[in-house]
């Protein structure tokens, strides 16, 4: 395990947002008088080739996107979901070249020009993947959505897969109320911050209070295990040790963003959250700079 091997899938998830144009528009977050209950939802069937179930419209208000895919393509090609909005006046192809410059071997002036301006024009409101390792993460989320239009983004795959996408028109009365959840899982340069989380299954609140966005890579592992152990097998070009296990990609948020989802925590397991971002200023990876945050549960 290592940073460039976790640097392409953070790439994965940027890029393949490049794949249509949205307005930012009514960012504004609902007040609890205007929204009702109970949680609006669209269950989505994730392909290598499309996504299908989405409606032509929604309400404003939080949203519970449900994702499915077959066995087949749980085992052949995993797929996922990213919800993402690109500001007025920024391109589909502008923010192709700016995602693809942004991962580049070396952090150039023009690297750190093409990434500055790729988070500066782009909303990732949150999203899950689904992989059949993933043991921690689940299969739904929900986010608020004002009116405007949206883009799900079924990203492209380390496999080859193309990234397929559907837009998403938010418009109407407010149909949906925040979610109940028990705990936060906060990010922000350079650290994250757990209130609240327990063993079992339960909903949390996952959100981005920096101003750069931040991913939330979950690994499980065997219990016993340092912190210093960690950031060695992160660092090395070998395979990861056979006591660190996958446990779900629970979201990339923009900062300000917050997105609602249900882990499932073990106390026979440690956990480790970590983000390969990279630094706005820097280029170097936001685990490099604090962000790999040993956690148990009880």
């Amino acid at each position: 395990m290592n940073a460039t091997t976790n640097a392409a899938r953070a790439r994965r998830v940027v890029v393949s947002a490049a794949s249509g144009a949205l307005i930012i528009a009514g960012l504004a977050p609902m007040s609890a008088a205007t929204a009702a209950a109970p949680t609006a939802s669209t269950v989505l069937a994730l392909s290598s080739k499309t996504i299908t179930g989405v409606p032509a419209s929604v309400a404003p208000g939080y949203h519970t996107f449900v994702l499915k895919e077959t066995a087949a393509q749980l085992k052949k090609d995993p797929r996922g979901l990213d919800i993402l909005q690109l500001a007025k006046g920024y391109t589909i192809a502008q923010f192709r070249a700016d995602g693809a410059a942004a991962f580049g071997d070396k952090w150039t002036a023009a690297v750190k020009k093409a990434y500055t301006r790729l988070i500066k024009n782009t909303r990732s409101l949150g999203g899950l993947e689904l992989e059949g390792d993933y043991t921690a993460t689940g299969t739904s989320f929900t986010v608020l959505l004002t009116p405007g239009t949206y883009l799900l983004d079924n990203g492209p795959t380390t496999d080859g897969a193309a990234d397929t996408y559907k837009s998403l028109t938010v418009s109407g009365a407010s149909a949906g109320a925040k979610p109940t959840s028990i705990g936060t899982i906060t990010s922000k340069e350079y650290a994250f911050k757990l209130v609240g989380v327990k063993a079992g299954r339960h909903v949390y609140a996952l959100h981005d209070a920096g101003s750069q966005i931040h991913m939330y890579l979950m690994l499980r592992l065997d219990k016993g295990h340092t912190l210093a152990e960690v950031q060695a097998a992160l660092a090395s070009n070998q395979r990861p040790p056979s006591w660190v296990h996958s446990a779900g990609f629970a979201g990339l948020l923009s900062g300000g963003q917050t997105m609602y989802t249900s882990l499932n925590l073990s106390s026979t397991s440690d956990y480790l959250l970590v983000c390969f971002m990279p630094d706005v200023k820097t280029g170097t990876p936001h685990a490099a700079l604090g962000m790999v945050r040993l956690f148990r549960v009880a």
